[in-house]
This record gives C-alpha cells, structure tokens and sequence, in this order.
C-alpha cells in the first residue's frame, strides 16, 4: 500500500496516506488547524525538495511527526521573533503607549499615524542596508527562511549569512529603539 518501485514505504505516500493525521498530531500541540496546515505543507515541500532513501526510514509515519513538529517549532519561533522585531504596540513613546485598556489619550487615528511612522522608519532602514545584507534580512525576517536554507539560495557560507544578519540588525535596531 505505501509501497515504492522498490517496495520500501514512500514518505510522500505516507505524508498522502496519514495528511489528516498530520494536521490533527500539529494541532492538538499548537491549537490551529491553519497553522497545523501551512505546516504540514511545508514538510510535504521538504519531503519533495530533499527526498530521504526510504530504506532508512522504519516508521515513516513517526518520522513525518517528528518533521512537522520540529518545522512548527521553528516556525513558532521565527514568528516569536519577528514579532518582537516589528511589534508596533509595543514601541510607541512611553507617554502615548496604550495601557492595555487603551486609556493613553490618543485616538484610534493617532495611533494609526504613529504605527505608519514607524513602519516608515523601519522600511527606510531596511533600504539604506547594504544589497546582501538587506537580502539575508528580508529572506530570513520576513520571508522565514530557515538560515541554511538562505545560505544555499545566495550561495554564501552561514558564517556569512550570520555576519549579514548581524550587520543589518545594527542598523535596524537602533530605528526600533529611536522610536520608543
């Protein structure tokens, strides 16, 4: 049934055979079914980019879990991150921040063009960075991608990767912090 030409078990197959399974194993962990998805989707494209022998694999089943779950926590964490980098709320000045009950004396408007100042801010910085290190930022700040996989589509080291990374960061940084 999940058989190759070869008789071993395909992890396509499997990833075909057990995808609701899949998705329900990510879910109970991280509690969105959407999330769940995009996850499982995205091991299916590692699984179609870097197909691993299938004589390896005993448990293909437990393999694909342990791949969706490691794939949602790296994703949980890039998302932790990028939100800490970008979150707006968070870095308006102390005297205009919200409370959380939204009692800072500023209107909805108000608040609006403050975020709009600051994503302007941040942009401007993101532009002024050098080409690769604004490259390696945007692919690995916006888009997730995982460090190693930048270093492949650029064809650089991930020492490189990390030094780019850590250039851009100076400079974006200081943006995030003027605005507090």
């Amino acid at each position: 049934m999940l058989s190759s030409p070869s008789g071993s078990p395909s992890l396509l197959q499997a990833i075909v055979a057990h995808y609701d399974e899949l998705i329900g194993y990510v879910r109970r962990r991280f509690g969105d079914k959407a999330f769940a998805q995009e996850v499982v989707h995205e091991v299916c494209l590692k699984v179609l980019k870097n197909p691993a022998p299938a004589q390896d694999i005993q448990i293909p089943l437990a393999f694909l879990r342990r791949m969706a779950m490691h794939t949602a926590i790296d994703r949980c964490r890039s998302e932790r991150a990028y939100a800490g980098l970008i979150d707006t709320t968070d870095c308006l000045p102390g005297e205009l921040a919200c409370d959380g009950g939204g009692a800072s004396g500023l209107t909805s408007p108000e608040l609006a063009a403050l975020r709009q100042q600051r994503e302007q801010a941040l942009l401007c910085a993101i532009r002024g960075l050098p080409p690769r290190s604004q490259e390696v930022f945007i692919l690995i700040h916006l888009y997730h991608m995982p460090q190693a996989e930048v270093a492949d589509k650029l064809r650089i080291s991930r020492g490189m990767i990390a030094r780019h990374l850590a250039r851009s960061l100076e400079d974006i940084l200081p943006v995030l912090h003027d605005h507090d």
